[in-house]
């Protein structure tokens, strides 16, 4: 694939905007991507970033950015033309969404699963007529979990999101709802985020408002059970119909029945349930108090930290 190949193809572009066509050819350039595609192809690539230059400079200006970041990250023919989809359905309900697009689908373009990419657009059709800021809180959420856990919790949260729209949810709820969810989820542990996501899409496809007594209830121990653990405890909250305040009860540990069942269903056991024993006991042993305190108090070092357990001569550090 030539200079000349690639000049050619992107002529509709460099007409409009040189800088931004001189990018695009440099990334085909060192991709070698189109030795495997027409000149026609990259045309239509080049036509159509150039044909929202002239309806709207500031899209097509976002789109040549967009389609060069995507080379950048090793995007192939698929996900550039995905991309150029994305942004003309977006630009189909209006401009402004159109820039929202081209800024917002370049990682859901690059990250691998053509689910969330669908779903995500699917979104795009449905809020759009809402405005701009409900369906950019909605994104920013997607993107968030996206960088921080992946497609697959990103797809989750999606799915949520879809869940409260099912339920006819509207735009400040929606609104505080992403917030909630987006915090919730980028505080879970890396290691567990997958099944404690899985469980609060589950709470959510019953009722949307249940979702902060679930997380409520997950900050009050059950971060603390094991995958089928919680799902045999999500079981049992969500049993029986139209039990709404049970519902939040339960899930959120309020009730004596769901503190038992989180207790007897635990492997192990928080270290914060348990320093007031362990400071009766070591007094009654040792005649003076002692104090406990979690591994991660230990004052920072060039040292690591200890893998089991220590003590500096006045207090116990334990995991």
């Amino acid at each position: 694939m030539t200079d000349d190949f690639l000049i050619e193809s992107l002529e509709p572009l460099y007409r409009v905007d040189v800088d931004r066509a001189e990018s695009l050819r440099r990334e085909l350039a060192r991709r070698g991507i189109g030795a495997e595609e027409s000149a026609s192809g990259l045309a239509e690539l080049a036509a159509a970033v150039a044909a929202w230059y002239e309806r709207r400079p500031e899209v097509g200006e976002k789109l040549a950015d967009g389609l060069a970041e995507l080379l950048r990250r090793g995007a192939g023919w698929t996900e550039l033309n995905d991309y150029l989809d994305a942004v003309a359905g977006a630009g189909r309900i209006t401009p402004v969404l159109a820039v929202s697009a081209a800024e917002k689908f370049v990682p859901l373009c690059n990250c691998g699963d053509p689910a969330l990419y669908r779903a995500t657009r699917a979104l795009y059709r449905e809020l759009g007529p809402w405005g701009p800021y409900p369906l950019g809180q909605v994104t920013n959420g997607i993107l968030s979990l996206l960088e921080q856990h992946g497609p697959e919790v990103a797809g989750l949260f999606v799915a949520m999101i879809r869940a409260a729209l099912d339920q006819g949810i509207m735009e400040k709820p929606l609104i505080r709802l992403v917030e909630r969810l987006t915090v919730g989820i980028r505080g879970l542990d890396r290691a567990k985020c997958v099944y404690q996501a899985e469980q609060l899409k589950r709470v959510v496809e019953v009722d949307f408002e249940l979702a902060r007594s679930y997380l409520y209830g997950l900050d009050r121990g059950l971060r603390y059970l094991k995958q089928p653990a919680l799902a045999r405890f999500v079981d049992t909250a969500l049993a029986g119909d139209n039990q709404g305040e049970r519902y939040h009860r339960f899930l959120g540990l309020e009730a004596i029945a769901a503190r038992e069942l989180n207790r007897s269903l635990q492997t192990m056991a928080p270290l914060s349930g348990q320093l007031a024993a362990l400071h009766r006991y070591l007094q009654a042993r040792g005649g003076r108090p002692v104090a406990v305190r979690p591994l991660s108090e230990i004052p920072l070092s060039p040292l690591s930290r200890p893998p089991a357990c220590c003590t500096d001569g006045h207090r116990i550090y334990l995991p």
